[in-house]
C-alpha cells in the first residue's frame, strides 16, 4: 500500500445509524465535514450518526444537507474528539477512461475494518447527471459513499453511488467530484483552506509533466547527485561486495581498490532459432567480456546477470548505479538508473511501480505513477533488479515477468544466484559470472596479505579454485588465514572458523548478560525459522523483528529465565553488533544470504540424528531451498555412515541432487560419496554428466572402463592423463560402430560422443586453471594424436550409418585433430547431409588452411545448412587468404554462390573482408546485396557508413531494410540525418517502421518526437503505413499535432505495397502458397497462420512437404499460432516426417501450442535421432511440461536421453522441488498454486 492509499484510509469512516440494520461509508471532505451518499444516512432524519473507524465508535455527526437522487449526496457535519486531527481527502474533477481507480470503504462481509479495491475507469455518462463507471473490481453494499482515488491524478475524482453486480467483478457508478463541488460550492474554499495549511496530502501528490514533456535535468539531478553522495554506494569498486558492511572485517585500503576484471559469460540457447528471413541458421560464438560492460551492453534486451553467491552481482549493479548516474548528470538523454532489491516486494500483492517509486523518492524524487509508468514506457529509466532468486513467491515472479512484457522499452538488468532456485523470469539473454582464476586469485591474495600471501597460498595448493571461485570467499578466506594461520579443508568449515573469527573481534563489545553462550543458537534457530515460509517450497530472506522475537521467545523457554525479555535484548544485540541487519523499520535479516544458509546447515546438522530417511528427503532435501544448506551441512560432516546415508537419500530423490551433495562432502569422505554415483545403473552418457557435476577429476578417470575405480589421488590423476589415454581400449566400441544391430551401433556412437564431450571439456579447464599441467595435457593430446583413437576415428567416417559418420566427425572436431583434415574433407561430399554439415563444422573448429578449398566448394552443395556451416567454418578460419578466395568467388556467375561466399567474409568479422564486401553491395543479386549489408553492420568498421547511406537509395527494400539496420550500429549524426532523410522518400511500409525503431533508439524522446511532427509539415505519403508504427512506439503523447499524425495515418491505405503485403481471402494466399515459382511465400504461411481457419490449416499441412526451407518453416509455424485440433494432428503425423528439418521445425510448433497432445508429442520427438529435433523437444518440454512428467524424463534420462536433463531443470525451476511423488506424499495439498 502507497502512502496516498494509507492517507485515503485514515480519512474514510464507518457510518451507521442507531438502532438501524446496514452501515455505509463517508470521508472527510474539509475539518469538520464529511460527506457521504444521501441514501445512507435518509433514515437517519434528526437523530445522530455513529462514526467508527478501526471498529471504535469515536464521534457522532449530524446531517446537514441532503439532495436525493439523482445527486444522492449528503453532507454531514462532525464533532471530532479533541486529540483527534484527521486529514481531508483531495477533490478534483479530472477523470479519464482507463484511469486506474482506488477505493477504501466498508462491505457488509470481509474484514470490518474496511477493505481496499480497485478498478478502471470506463468512462462517464453523457445523459442527465454525469456518472463515472468502473469496471474489474466488485462493489459490495456498505461500499456506497467511499471516496473514489484515482491514482494517476493523486486526488478522489468521486464518491461511490452503485454497484452494478454485487456478486461479480462488473464494478459500479460513482457522482463525479464536479458534481459534488457544483452542489456544495462551500466545499472549494474550504478545501483550498484546508490543503494550504495542512500538507500531508499535497506533499504525497505526484509530479505530474505537462503534455509531450518528458522529465527535465532539473528535476531528475537532486535524485542523480543523491545517488553520487550516498555513503552506501561510495565504495572503492573493485570487486569486492558490499557485505563488508559488517564492521571491523573491512578489508585494507589497498585491497577495496584492486581491480582485477570480473568477467561475465554470454550465455547461448542450446540450439538455434530460426529466422524465417534469412536462408541459413547460425549460432553466435560465446562471448567473455567485463560484467559490467556486458550488463550494460545488453540492457536494453533485458539481460539476467547469474552467479555464484559472493561473486560480485550486486556489486556490479552498484557500480553500474553510480556509473550511470554520474553519466546521466552530464548527459540529458542518458538513462536514469533505479536500484530495485526484489527481496521487498509484497508476497501477496507484489508491486514493482511501488518500489520503483520508493527507491526515487528515498532519494529526492517523487514522481506521480502516470508521469513514473509515462517515463517507463518512453524507456527513461535504466532498472537494477537485484535478486531475482529472492523474490517472496510466485505471484511475485509472475509479476516481475508481466513488467518486463509491459515495459519492453525500457533496459532492464536482473541478478540471482541460480535460475534453479528463483527462475529467469523468461529472460532469454543471460550472462553468467565466471569464478575467478587463478591469476585473479592470487591477486587477491597478495592485496589482502602482503605479508603473509605465500604461506596461504602454499597452503592452498590445488583447493584454490574449490573454495575461492568468489570475491567473497576470497575475502573470508584471507580473513580466516590471517587470525588461524591455517586454511579448512571445505566450505562449511570456512564459514564455521570466519564466524568465529568474527566473534573473537567482537569479545570486546557490550552486549547483554549471557548472549554469547546462545548467540550461534539464536542465529540457528532464526536462520531455519527463515528457511520455512507458507508456501513449502518458499524462503524468507527478511523476517519482522516481531516474529523473530516471537520465534527467539518460543526457542528460550524453559531454557532461561524470562525468554521473552532476554529475546528481545539479545536480538537488539544481535542487530547492533553480529550478523544481522535492518533493512527497514521493524524488518530484519542476514547480512548476506549465503550466512543465512550457513545457521541454516547448522541447524539441521543438529537435526540430523533425529531425523528418518523419510523425513530428510520429504521436509528438506526435495526442496530447491535447501540444496545450499544441505550442501554446507554435508561438508561438515566427519561420519562416513551418515555422509554416505544423505547422499543415497538425496539421488533417490534426484540424481542431480545426489551428484550435487557428493561434490559437497569433505576431502575426506568424498571419494565414498562419488562412489555411489560410479555404481548407478545408469547409462555411460548420463553417469558421465552426474560425475562432471559432481568432481571434474573422477568424471576423467570414470570415463576409462578399464581403469576405473582406481584408488589415485585426485592429483596424481590429473598428472597421469597422458597415461590414462594411452591405456584407453576402444576395440570394442569401434568394432561395434559397424555392427548391423542398430541399438549397438548407436549405443556405441553414444558412448564414444560422451567420452569425447568430456575428455575435450576436462582438457580445456585443465588448460585454463591449472598452469603447472599444461606439460601433461600437451603430452595427452600428442599422444591422442598418435593414438588408435584418431585412426578408430577416421576408419568410423566410412561407416554405414549416417549417424555413426556424423558423430565420428563431430569428435575429430572437438579433438582438433590435424590429421582428420583430409579424410574428413572426403566426407564434405557424403551422401548425407547432416554428415556433410558435421564435416563442414568439424573442419571450422579444426581450423586448418588445408581445409579452405573444401569448405570453398561446399558453398556450393544443395542444401542451406550445408551452406551455412561451410560459411560459418570459412569464418572461423579467417585470414587473408580465405578472404582472396572468397573474394575471387564474389565474381562468380552463380548467385548462390557469391552470397554464400558474402555471407562467409561477413562471419570473419575482420576488418580485411570491408572492401570485398562494400564491392558485394554493388552485387546484381538482391541477397547477395542484402547479406553483404548485414555482414558489415557487423564488423562495424566506420568504413563502411558511406556505403551503407549509398545502400540506403537500393531498388530493393529488403537491401534498403538490411542497410537501415546496419547502419543502426553507428550512433553517429551522419548516419542520422542519412535516415531521417530515407525516411522523407522511402514508401515502403517495412523500411519505414524499421528506420523509426533505429531512430527511437537512437535519440531521446523530445528528439524523436520532433523528427517525427516535421513530416506533417512536408505533408509526406507513406505508403501501407498505419497505426502499428506509431503503436509501436509504446508511450503516450498528448501532443495535439502527434495525435492528428496518428488519426492521418489510420486512414491511409495499404496501396502500392510491396511483395511482402498480402491482402485477400484465404483460397487468394493459398493460390499464392502453392505457386512455387514465388520467392515470398514463407509470408503468405505467415499470414495464414494469423487468419486461422480449417482450410488455412488444411493449406498449410499441405506446406509442410514444400522444399522450401522457410516455406515449411514458416507453415509449421502458423500451424502452432492456430493450435486447432486439426492443426495438432497434422503436426504430430509429420513427426514422422523423413526431413530432420522438417521435424525441428513441427517439435518447436508444438512446443508453442502446448497442451496434453502436444506433450505427447514431443515426448516422441525427445527420442528422435536427430540432435536438433532432441534438443527442440527438449527446451519445449522444459517450458510447458509439468511436475507430473519429472518422472518419466527421468525414465528417458536413464536410458541415455541426457537432453532431457534441461527440461528436468527447467521443470524443477518452477516447481521449487525436485521429485513430485515426494512432494505430494509430504504436502497432500499440492496443486497449482505450487508448481505454476
Amino acid at each position: 500500500m502507497n502512502q496516498l492509499e494509507d492517507l485515503l484510509q485514515q480519512c474514510t469512516v464507518k457510518l451507521t445509524i442507531p438502532g438501524r440494520g446496514g452501515w455505509g461509508t463517508g470521508f472527510f471532505v474539509a475539518p469538520g465535514w464529511m460527506l457521504t451518499c444521501a441514501h445512507v444516512v435518509q433514515e437517519a432524519k434528526v437523530e445522530p450518526v455513529q462514526v467508527w473507524q478501526q471498529q471504535e465508535n469515536w464521534a457522532q455527526a449530524i446531517v446537514e444537507k441532503v439532495l436525493p437522487d439523482p445527486y444522492d449526496l449528503a453532507l454531514l457535519r462532525v464533532v471530532i474528539p479533541d486529540e483527534v486531527n484527521p486529514t481531508c481527502v483531495y477533490l478534483d474533477e479530472e477523470v479519464k477512461s482507463r484511469d486506474p481507480l482506488y477505493l477504501f470503504g466498508y462491505p457488509d462481509e470481509g474484514d470490518r475494518q474496511g477493505e481496499p479495491r480497485t478498478f478502471n475507469c470506463d468512462g462517464i455518462t453523457g445523459s442527465g447527471i454525469a456518472s463515472i463507471l468502473f469496471n474489474l473490481g466488485q462493489v459490495r453494499p456498505g461500499m456506497s459513499g467511499s471516496p473514489l482515488l484515482n491514482q494517476r491524478t493523486g486526488k478522489v475524482c468521486g464518491i461511490v453511488k452503485f454497484t452494478r453486480d454485487r456478486s461479480t467483478d462488473l464494478g459500479g457508478g460513482a457522482i463525479p467530484s464536479r458534481v459534488i463541488l457544483e452542489q456544495f460550492p462551500q466545499l472549494r474554499e474550504r478545501q483550498h483552506q484546508f490543503h494550504q495549511s495542512d500538507r500531508r496530502w499535497t506533499d504525497l501528490l505526484p509530479l505530474q509533466m505537462g503534455p509531450g514533456r518528458t522529465l527535465d535535468a532539473k528535476t531528475v539531478e537532486p535524485y542523480l547527485r543523491s545517488l553520487i553522495n550516498d555513503k552506501r554506494y561510495q565504495q572503492k569498486w573493485g570487486f569486492y561486495t558490499p557485505t563488508d558492511a559488517i564492521g571491523k572485517l573491512q578489508a585494507p585500503e589497498i585491497a577495496s581498490e584492486l581491480n582485477i576484471g570480473l568477467m561475465a559469460q554470454l550465455m547461448q540457447s542450446k540450439q538455434v532459432e530460426n529466422n524465417q528471413n534469412l536462408k541459413q541458421r547460425e549460432q553466435e560464438n560465446i562471448e567473455q567480456l567485463p560484467v559490467v560492460e556486458g550488463i550494460r551492453r545488453y540492457a536494453a534486451e533485458h539481460v539476467l546477470l547469474m552467479g555464484r553467491p559472493g561473486s560480485g552481482k550486486s556489486t556490479a549493479l552498484l557500480r553500474l548505479l553510480i556509473d550511470e548516474a554520474k553519466k546521466a548528470l552530464n548527459d540529458t538523454s542518458a538513462k536514469i538508473p533505479v536500484l530495485v532489491e526484489l527481496r521487498y516486494l509484497d508476497a501477496e500483492r507484489p508491486s514493482l511501480i511501488e518500489r520503483i517509486s520508493a527507491f526515487l523518492h528515498s532519494h529526492n524524487l517523487s514522481l506521480g505513477e502516470t508521469t513514473l509508468t509515462t517515463a517507463l514506457i518512453e524507456g527513461r529509466f535504466l532498472l537494477l533488479f537485484d535478486g531475482v532468486n529472492e523474490l517472496p513467491s510466485e505471484v511475485a515472479r509472475r509479476s516481475v515477468a508481466r513488467f518486463r512484457q509491459d515495459y519492453t522499452k525500457t533496459p532492464m538488468i536482473f541478478t540471482t544466484r541460480d535460475v534453479a532456485i528463483g527462475g529467469d523470469v523468461g529472460l532469454e539473454r543471460k550472462l553468467e559470472m565466471q569464478p575467478l582464476d587463478e591469476t585473479q586469485m592470487r591477486q587477491f591474495v597478495q592485496a589482502y596479505l602482503p605479508d603473509q600471501w605465500e604461506a596461504m597460498l602454499q597452503q592452498l595448493q590445488g583447493r584454490l579454485r574449490e573454495i575461492g571461485q568468489t570475491p567473497l570467499l576470497m575475502w573470508m578466506l584471507c580473513d580466516v588465514f590471517k587470525g588461524l594461520k591455517q586454511l579448512p579443508s571445505s566450505l562449511g568449515l570456512l564459514f564455521r572458523w570466519f564466524v568465529g573469527e568474527y566473534d573473537k573481534l567482537k569479545q570486546d563489545v557490550p552486549t547483554s548478560e549471557g548472549l554469547r553462550y546462545w548467540q550461534s543458537e539464536l542465529l540457528q534457530h532464526l536462520a531455519f525459522t527463515m528457511m520455512q515460509s507458507e508456501e513449502p517450497t518458499e524462503l524468507r530472506v527478511t523476517i519482522s523483528q516481531q516474529e523473530a522475537e516471537t520465534v527467539l521467545a518460543e526457542f528460550l523457554n524453559g531454557k532461561v529465565n524470562y525468554p521473552a525479555q532476554r529475546a528481545k535484548e539479545w536480538l537488539e544485540d544481535l542487530l547492533e553488533h553480529h550478523l544481522l541487519q535492518s533493512p527497514s523499520p521493524k524488518q530484519l535479516e542476514f547480512h548476506h544470504q549465503l550466512l543465512q544458509e550457513y545457521y541454516a546447515a547448522e541447524a539441521l546438522l543438529h537435526r540430523l540424528p533425529r531425523l528418518s530417511s523419510k523425513q530428510l528427503q520429504q521436509k528438506y532435501l526435495n526442496y530447491l531451498k535447501w540444496t545450499e544448506p544441505a550442501a554446507l551441512m554435508l561438508s561438515l560432516i566427519n561420519e562416513q555412515v551418515e555422509a554416505e546415508r544423505v547422499v543415497k537419500i538425496a539421488l533417490d530423490t534426484d540424481l542431480k541432487l545426489g551428484a550435487r551433495l557428493a561434490k559437497a562432502a569433505n576431502h575426506q569422505l568424498r571419494p565414498r560419496t562419488l562412489a555411489l554415483i560410479n555404481n548407478l545403473k545408469v547409462s555411460l552418457w548420463l553417469k558421465a554428466q552426474l560425475l562432471s557435476l559432481a568432481s571434474l577429476e573422477y568424471s576423467a578417470l570414470s570415463l576409462e572402463y578399464k581403469l576405473a575405480n582406481r584408488a589415485e589421488s585426485s592429483h596424481r590423476s590429473i598428472t597421469n592423463l597422458e597415461t590414462i589415454v594411452s591405456n584407453i581400449n576402444f576395440i570394442d566400441i569401434v568394432k561395434n560402430l559397424s555392427n548391423e544391430n542398430d541399438r549397438e551401433r548407436w549405443d556405441a556412437a553414444g558412448q564414444l560422443e560422451a567420452f569425447i564431450y568430456y575428455f575435450v571439456t576436462i582438457i580445456k579447464i585443465l588448460t585454463q586453471t591449472s598452469p603447472e599441467l599444461f606439460q601433461s595435457v600437451d603430452d595427452a593430446l600428442e599422444k591422442i594424436e598418435k593414438s588408435e583413437l584418431v585412426f578408430d576415428l577416421i576408419e568410423a567416417l566410412k561407416a554405414k550409418d549416417f549417424w555413426v559418420r556424423s558423430i565420428s566427425a563431430e569428435s575429430l572436431g572437438k579433438l582438433g585433430s590435424n590429421k582428420a583434415v583430409s579424410p574428413l574433407l572426403v566426407n564434405l561430399k557424403d551422401r548425407n547431409s547432416y554428415v556433410r554439415k558435421t564435416v563442414a563444422d568439424a573442419l571450422g573448429k579444426i581450423g586448418s588452411k588445408k581445409a579452405i578449398d573444401g569448405l570453398l566448394y561446399a558453398l556450393n552443395d544443395q542444401e542451406p545448412m550445408v551452406r551455412a556451416s561451410a560459411a560459418n567454418a570459412l569464418g572461423k578460419i579467417g585470414g587473408q587468404e580465405t578472404v582472396n578466395k572468397l573474394d575471387k568467388l564474389l565474381a562468380n556467375e552463380d548467385s548462390w554462390i557469391r552470397m554464400r561466399a558474402t555471407d562467409a567474409l561477413g562471419r570473419t568479422g575482420a576488418t580485411i573482408s570491408i572492401s570485398p564486401l562494400i564491392k558485394a553491395l554493388n552485387d546484381k543479386d538482391i541477397d547477395v546485396r542484402r547479406l553483404a549489408a548485414t555482414s558489415l553492420g557487423k564488423i562495424g568498421t566506420k568504413a563502411a557508413i558511406q556505403p551503407l547511406i549509398q545502400a540506403l537509395a537500393d531498388q530493393d527494400f529488403s537491401v534498403r531494410r538490411s542497410a537501415v539496420d546496419a547502419l543502426g550500429e553507428f550512433r553517429t549524426e551522419e548516419v542520422i540525418d542519412s535516415l531521417l532523410n530515407t525516411l522523407k522518400y522511402d514508401k515502403n511500409s517495412f523500411v519505414i517502421e524499421r528506420i523509426v525503431q533505429v531512430l527511437q533508439e537512437n535519440l531521446n524522446q523530445e528528439n524523436f518526437v520532433e523528427k517525427i511532427l516535421l513530416f506533417k509539415e512536408k505533408e509526406l505519403t507513406f505508403q501501407g503505413v498505419n497505426t502499428n508504427i506509431l503503436n509501436r512506439l509504446q508511450y503516450e503523447i498528448e501532443d495535439i499535432e502527434l495525435i492528428e499524425i496518428r488519426n492521418k495515418l489510420s486512414n491511409w491505405d495499404n496501396e502500392d505495397v510491396e511483395d511482402f503485403e498480402f491482402f485477400g481471402g484465404v483460397d487468394e494466399q493459398l493460390t499464392i502458397l502453392q505457386d512455387k515459382s514465388l520467392k515470398f511465400r514463407a509470408i503468405v504461411a505467415e499470414s495464414l497462420g494469423r487468419i486461422g481457419g480449417e482450410t488455412a490449416v488444411a493449406g498449410l499441412l499441405e506446406a509442410l512437404q514444400d522444399n522450401d526451407y522457410n516455406v515449411y518453416w514458416a507453415a509449421a509455424e502458423a500451424l502452432g499460432r492456430i493450435g486447432s485440433e486439426t492443426a495438432v494432428a497434422g503436426l504430430l503425423e509429420a513427426l514422422q516426417d523423413k526431413s530432420f528439418e522438417v521435424r525441428w521445425a513441427v517439435t518447436k510448433a508444438l512446443g508453442r501450442i502446448g497442451g496434453e497432445t502436444a506433450v505427447a508429442g514431443l515426448l516422441e520427438a525427445s527420442q528422435d535421432k536427430s540432435f536438433e529435433v532432441r534438443w527442440a523437444a527438449a527446451e519445449a518440454l522444459g517450458r510447458i511440461g509439468d511436475y507430473t512428467l519429472i518422472s518419466q524424463l527421468w525414465q528417458l534420462c536413464s536410458a541415455g536421453k541426457v537432453e532431457l536433463l534441461s527440461s528436468i531443470a527447467a521443470i524443477q525451476n518452477r516447481c521449487k522441488f525436485y521429485n513430485h511423488e515426494i512432494a505430494q506424499a509430504c504436502c497432500s495439498h499440492l496443486d497449482e498454486g505450487v508448481c505454476p
